[in-house]
């Protein structure tokens, strides 16, 4: 979706390549950090799964209004955390 949309709006392809390997790495990172936190008892999962849901869902609905390749590359970087913090939720963390 995100390569798209930056195609769309004139960004290099550079640049989007540099976006893709942005949201992995970011994935990454929050799946590391997520597991770490997720360890201590005041750390509430589902909350934590609602909230990174409506940033990404507030953030995908305005992301046709990007037209600077520093607001793409905050969303993918948003994007990968919340595919990590998410994707960490349903195969490691039996509730």
């Amino acid at each position: 979706m995100v390569p798209d949309i930056a195609r769309e709006q004139g960004i290099s392809k550079d640049s989007i390549a540099l976006m893709v390997t942005l949201s992995g790495l970011s994935s990454i990172a929050a799946r590391v950090i997520f597991g770490f936190v997720s360890d201590f008892s005041w750390w509430n999962r589902m909350v934590a799964n609602g909230i990174s849901l409506i940033i990404l869902g507030a953030a995908t609905s305005t992301v046709h209004l990007f037209n600077v390749d520093y607001f793409f590359f905050l969303y993918t970087i948003l994007l990968g955390i919340v595919t990590g913090e998410k994707s960490f939720r349903n195969n490691y963390i039996k509730n």
